[in-house]
């Protein structure tokens, strides 16, 4: 972005994803019909299993968990975690672009190990109560240990990353939860509550830093009073903790 500017960094993204497009529709095919007696679902309206699915209170306990869980990345990482670094650290934009991207690379190892663990054992329930407190305890770490190495946060937040996919299994918890018929309707409504809160949150936290430093800038304020954003900042992992309260109260799997 600063090489080329923001309006070329998009161009270039929007390329990219074209271009993934064109080879997912080469590469991925539809599944097989090799059924001779397919089974029929009975239709039913979608209005009707919305309402299914608007009176289970475990659906809703589900999609918050999903939501505050997946904050760290929607919130922190996306939008945060680089001016934060930048200057909690004093390093440039790819610097602290390339160590906040650790989160990622986390959540993608450890997105398919925890599916793995899931799928091997009985754990999920403590899985998403332990792995999720320890994201938070690691993002705590990101947050207030400024006078750590760079690599010491990097390494952090791949480990957060890695804790914090525990998210993956709500999407399981949906299907199980959910009658045959309206297995798709529950998985989309969670991911609707996975990524509704970023909307949300993603501006709470920029008011945080404005309200608490006041300051009318939030660049500025964050240059002139580092602890002012930490403090704003704070609010992720507090709701990640929140987060694992809640699933106490999710479906444990037999």
């Amino acid at each position: 972005i600063r090489t080329t500017g923001w309006q070329e960094s998009m161009l270039i993204a929007g390329i990219v994803a074209a271009a993934l497009s064109g080879f997912l529709w080469f590469v991925v095919r539809n599944t097989p019909r090799r059924k001779k007696f397919p089974i029929r679902l009975a239709g039913a309206p979608i209005q009707e299993g919305l309402k299914r699915l608007a009176k289970n209170p475990v659906v809703w306990l589900n999609g918050i968990y999903s939501g505050l869980a997946f904050s760290i990345v929607t919130v922190f990482t996306a939008l945060w975690s680089v001016p934060f670094i930048e200057v909690a650290h004093h390093v440039g934009m790819v610097t602290a672009s390339i160590s906040a991207s650790f989160l990622y690379v986390g959540v993608a190892v450890g997105g398919p190990l925890i599916g793995w663990l899931d799928g091997a054992t009985t754990w999920r329930r403590d899985m998403m109560i332990m792995n999720i407190f320890c994201a938070a305890i690691l993002l705590f770490a990101i947050i207030f240990w400024i006078s750590s190495p760079l690599w010491v946060v990097s390494t952090l937040m791949f480990f957060s990353g890695c804790f914090a996919s525990s998210y993956v299994l709500t999407f399981a918890i949906a299907n199980e939860i959910a009658t045959p018929a309206n297995r798709a309707t529950s998985i989309g409504f969670t991911n609707m509550l996975c990524v509704v809160f970023a909307p949300i949150l993603q501006p709470l936290v920029g008011f945080l830093i404005i309200h608490w430093d006041d300051h009318p800038s939030i660049h500025h304020g964050v240059a002139r009073s580092l602890p002012h954003f930490q403090w704003a900042l704070s609010v992720i992992p507090v709701l990640l903790i929140a987060s694992a309260f809640i699933a106490y109260f999710l479906p444990k799997k037999e």
